[in-house]
């Protein structure tokens, strides 16, 4: 019985250690296969004409624009808005394509960050996101607001190409 074991174990071994042939054409045909399939993702945003948004106490819409994915599927991991002013801003929530997202919302230094927790696939197509926020203020009081960046990878990890933020932002006054 022993004898068979070992006799089975060295075979394993020997068929094991084989080399497989691998012809220059396979190996050429193999490369070019696996350059062609990477299709790198790009995310257009829609520039939209800035405008005045005015806002009560309680929930608000800050921001709702949209955009769209090309070429492959990636992953939203953040978005970044720049605030001008000094509004009194709390309990935000994000939406994309108006399911809510599970994100940790921060507030400071005049910067308003929606990092997702997990990763938000985007496969290709066209989207809208929605931030919202309780405003609280006096009456008058105004600031402006602009989507200033977005994090969204590809399945590897890397930055895609991410084009058309706005450059002027929208003003939104307390009534």
């Amino acid at each position: 019985m022993k004898k068979s074991i070992l006799a089975i174990l060295i075979a394993t071994a020997i068929v094991s250690c084989s080399k497989e042939t691998v012809l220059p054409s396979q190996a050429a045909a193999s490369a070019v296969s696996t350059d062609n399939a990477t299709v790198q993702p790009v995310v257009n945003f829609n520039v939209s004409a800035p405008h005045t948004i005015y806002l009560t106490q309680g929930l608000n819409t800050l921001q709702s624009d949209s955009f769209s994915v090309l070429g492959a599927t990636c992953y939203a991991t953040k978005f970044t808005f720049t605030v001008t002013g000094t509004p009194n801003l709390s309990g935000f929530k994000f939406y994309i394509n108006g399911g809510q997202v599970r994100a940790t919302v921060t507030y400071a230094n005049n910067v308003i960050t929606v990092a997702t927790r997990t990763a938000v696939t985007l496969i290709p197509g066209n989207y809208n996101y929605i931030l919202q926020a309780r405003t609280a203020g006096v009456s008058g009081s105004t600031f402006t607001m602009m989507l200033s960046g977005a994090s969204i990878v590809d399945s590897n990890k890397f930055q895609v190409s991410v084009n058309n933020l706005p450059l002027e932002g929208n003003t939104l006054i307390m009534r």
